[in-house]
């Protein structure tokens, strides 16, 4: 019949506890003898690990510990406005989205309708070839008045809140405009509503392309950070934590490439024509977008939209000259050079 032991004696390693426990028995006779009785069992006990312990690991020679490759940073260009840009490297990724996801997306949207995704599909294979800058937030009130001499924005109170209120051609008015107080070469040719790439060295309108491939920065999944909409409030203001109103650029976590705003915000114009079945014919390399359309894109959702349109893949659209809108900006890219 097993002893009743005390607790504090019962955590401890055998053969302490039935050891202890015959040291304290009422019965004389049942005690060890003397303390060479002690000692001789407890040196019969046999050294082994218990189950529930893990043995140790042999220590190791010391070596000089080996220092983890530590990422280059990534190379900047800051303005005669003081707009950073940030160099995207060229690479490949996924564009759109995936059956799989555009299945998910009404369970998670319940009020969304499963066409209004249509445009993100089929998702395909694409490569960025060159490396291009990308300023890290949309441009500011205050530097769009530092080249424009205006800021038509709704939402004003201070120089880093997104300019809104433009359109398609004020955004590459402004690209050609700071081109030239920075002494490059103007990316366009405006003749009123009239526009061609040139392809100088001066500031443009990203791709469409490009413009997914640095907001996903290196992601697959919903959202940048992940498939949990719920996270969105991070990174991004949209309409469950704007307070229906713009903010200033920069205050959310920024992506893994260091650009901030991707989502939310402000909507941002893309240089492409847009075409809903685009993707089904889009080359594999610089996707440069439709021949020609109607409309032009924009990319990433707003203060007032939910977060089903603050996705990366998301698609929206609207004429070039449409600048009655508060909830539409842009973000300025550069070749290298």
């Amino acid at each position: 019949m097993t002893r009743p032991r005390a607790k504090l004696i019962r955590a401890l390693p055998d053969p302490w506890p039935d050891l202890l426990d015959d040291c304290c028995d009422e019965t004389i006779d049942n005690r060890p003898a003397d303390f060479a009785a002690v000692l001789e069992r407890l040196k019969s006990a046999s050294p082994h690990v218990r189950a529930e312990e893990k043995p140790q690991p042999k220590a190791q020679p010391a070596t000089s510990p080996q220092q983890p490759a530590l990422a280059k940073p990534a190379k900047k260009l800051t303005n005669s406005i003081s707009m950073t840009l940030v160099r995207i490297e060229p690479g490949s990724f996924q564009m759109g989205t995936t059956k799989e996801q555009i299945d998910q997306l009404p369970r998670l949207f319940p009020d969304s309708k499963r066409e209004l995704f249509n445009a993100e599909q089929p998702q395909h294979p694409v490569k960025i070839t060159r490396p291009f800058f990308l300023g890290t937030h949309p441009v500011t009130q205050g530097q769009y008045q530092a080249i424009m001499g205006s800021n038509p924005s709704h939402f004003k109170g201070s120089d880093d809140l997104p300019v809104e209120n433009v359109s398609w051609l004020d955004a590459v008015n402004f690209c050609n405009k700071m081109s030239e107080k920075d002494k490059r070469t103007p990316f366009y040719r405006i003749n009123g509503t009239d526009v061609a790439d040139v392809g100088g060295n001066g500031y443009r309108l990203p791709s469409e392309a490009e413009w997914e491939y640095a907001c996903r920065a290196g992601s697959a999944t919903l959202f940048p950070f992940g498939d949990d909409a719920g996270k969105l409030g991070e990174h991004a203001w949209y309409s469950s934590n704007s307070l229906s109103k713009t903010h200033h650029v920069g205050q959310k976590s920024p992506n893994a490439w260091g650009l901030y705003d991707m989502l939310g915000n402000v909507w941002e114009w893309c240089a492409d024509w847009y075409d809903e079945k685009y993707y089904a014919s889009s080359p594999a390399a610089d996707p440069p977008g439709a021949s020609g359309a109607s409309y032009r894109v924009f990319r990433g959702g707003s203060w007032y939209d939910y977060a089903g349109y603050c996705r990366p893949a998301d698609r929206s659209r609207s004429t070039p000259e449409n600048r009655d809108n508060i909830v539409l900006g842009f973000r300025v890219a550069a070749v290298q050079g």
